[in-house]
């Protein structure tokens, strides 16, 4: 219902001034102060300011300079579906606007009525049937696209989802994976307890799915023991993550039917979706390769294909695989701005794990397993012989997170960044730390206590930056690359990088900025005083 303190914008598409300027005084009369009305006299520029605008509905008359008829009402509906029409027409048109009706017009109203109701009435029951419209077929799609029983989308959502995406202009810029989750051991469940308590199991798998998911995915229910998600714009290893992520959320925990705990379990297999798939039985069929080899292995696994090669693990496998813990260093060198000279490195870990190439992926698994902290160790030491093997005199800026500095005791710490007798710059990324940042400083001064520097990561990303300055009293502060990005062109970044710059000196703290790509920025941050700097402008300038 449109109350009395709804605003409504009005486009009105009328050629005569005189019945343009009779609609907008009655509505001024009736609705002071409650509507807006944008007034064009040809349909052409009717067309671009309905898609310049937000509009609650049309009135149109149907005969104008540049269109007359049905054909008017059908140019507009081709980009105002989404709103009602209220067709204007005269007092021998009727049949007229009977005729657009039935092509889609909400209402019509004839020029020349006197009666004041009549035009409120009919914009006001255009708009409420407008919209009692759209809540049935969007009721309607959902029946088509959406499971009862799941709550997921059914094949035929599936389906769209799947053309979206593989039509989209960003697929070929980015990997669309294909998570296919058979239900173990769904047919004794059935012949021991029924129906009922198989689709108790299936509703609650179901739940637990979404619950895991980020809302680029899609999830849906393909058939019997079967699910399906979609999962645009990842990498191997995200994929792989929340595969682990469903997996654990069903078989940690059982299911809770008619008094009686059922336990239930997923086998996942992870696709990356070729570029030429164009249905979910096609889809299907190749991921039911990757499932079976989790099926064979034992159930309760994921396994993925990466390479033209088949992996295949559980929780407890992911620990054992002699790939888990392997490391290498990838050295980023830090400059010095003044002169261009080498100043040190960081010391960017990467893995030997197929398929996980981004770190990010790799700790994103070790959190599921539970063996994060214990992975960012080994990658701490690591970094620490790797650095032995380099040139004295060079520091070495190594990444931690939080949780380690919390998980692993102190004088392993201590012990791990000293004995080597290397010049060590401890990174924290401030993204990562969760809460009060004084948790840390426990720890963090007794690093210091012993000559390792501490480093404040990716400031200026969007959190509590202020805080961890003041608490954690940072020797090194690292600039995220979002902070100064086209600096050379944005007088604000310059004011902006102006004022970091006076704070840190307050706060003796030096300045990195990571991810300079471009000379131009480089030469920018030279001259406002910037000391230190990492990126692809060096490579530029050799």
């Amino acid at each position: 219902m449109i109350s009395t303190t709804d605003t409504l914008r009005i486009l009105l598409v009328e050629d005569n001034p005189a019945d343009a300027k009779l609609l907008k005084l009655i509505l001024e009369e009736e609705m002071p102060g409650h509507f807006e009305m944008v007034h064009e006299t040809y349909l052409k520029e009717a067309l671009l300011t309905f898609s310049e605008g937000n509009f609650d509905a049309v009135m149109l008359d149907l005969s104008l300079p540049d269109s007359n008829g049905v054909e008017t009402l059908s140019r507009m509906s081709s980009v105002a579906s989404d709103v009602p029409i209220v067709v204007l027409t005269g007092l021998d048109d009727e049949e007229l606007a009977q005729k657009a009706l039935q092509f889609g017009a909400q209402d019509y109203l004839v020029k020349g009525q006197k009666e004041r109701t009549a035009l409120l009435r009919s914009l006001r029951y255009a708009i409420e049937r407008h919209q009692s419209q759209k809540n049935l077929m969007d009721r309607l799609e959902w029946l088509a696209f959406q499971d009862p029983l799941t709550g997921l989308l059914n094949r035929r959502g599936l389906q769209k989802e799947l053309l979206e995406a593989v039509r989209s202009p960003l697929f070929n810029g980015s990997n669309l994976f294909a998570l296919i989750i058979g239900l173990d051991n769904f047919k004794p469940i059935l012949d021991n307890l029924g129906r009922m308590a198989g689709d108790a199991v299936l509703k609650e798998v179901s739940q637990r799915l979404k619950a895991c998911l980020p809302s680029k995915a899609r999830g849906g229910w393909l058939w019997g023991d079967e699910f399906m998600v979609l999962l645009p714009a990842a990498q191997t290893g995200e994929a792989v993550f929340y595969a682990e992520s469903i997996r654990n959320a069903v078989g940690d925990s059982p299911v809770t039917w008619s008094s009686q705990s059922i336990r239930a379990s997923l086998s996942v297999g992870v696709v990356l979706v070729p570029q030429n798939t164009g249905t979910i039985d096609e889809l299907s069929s190749h991921a039911h390769f990757v499932l079976a080899q989790s099926k064979t292995g034992g159930k309760n696994r994921t396994s993925y294909s990466w390479e033209n090669r088949i992996f295949s693990r559980d929780s407890g496998q992911w620990k054992k695989d002699p790939a888990f813990g392997r490391f290498f260093v990838e050295p980023q060198p830090i400059y010095r701005l003044t002169d261009n000279h080498l100043a040190g490195y960081e010391l960017l870990i990467r893995t030997h794990l197929p398929g996980f190439e981004n770190p990010e992926d790799f700790f994103r698994l070790c959190l599921q397993a539970n063996v994060m902290s214990l992975m960012d160790y080994q990658a701490l030491k690591t970094c620490v012989e790797y650095s032995a093997s380099m040139t004295s005199g060079l520091r070495f800026h190594l990444n931690v997170f939080p949780s380690t500095l919390l998980d692993i005791p102190l004088e392993d710490l201590l012990e791990c960044l000293t004995s080597g007798g290397g010049l060590f710059c401890v990174e924290i990324s401030e993204k990562r730390i969760n809460g009060d940042p004084s948790h840390l400083a426990e720890t963090i001064q007794a690093l210091k206590k012993r000559g390792v520097k501490i480093g404040l990561d990716e400031v200026g990303f969007g959190y509590s930056s202020l805080e961890s300055l003041l608490l954690l009293e940072p020797d090194v502060i690292k600039m995220s690359q979002k902070f100064f990005e086209g600096i050379e062109a944005d007088p604000a970044k310059i004011r902006s990088m102006k004022r970091f710059l006076k704070m840190s000196e307050s706060l003796e703290a030096e300045v990195i900025v990571e991810g300079i790509q471009k000379p131009s920025e480089l030469d920018i941050l030279r001259q406002m005083g910037v000391p230190y700097g990492e990126g692809k402008a060096w490579k530029r300038l050799e």
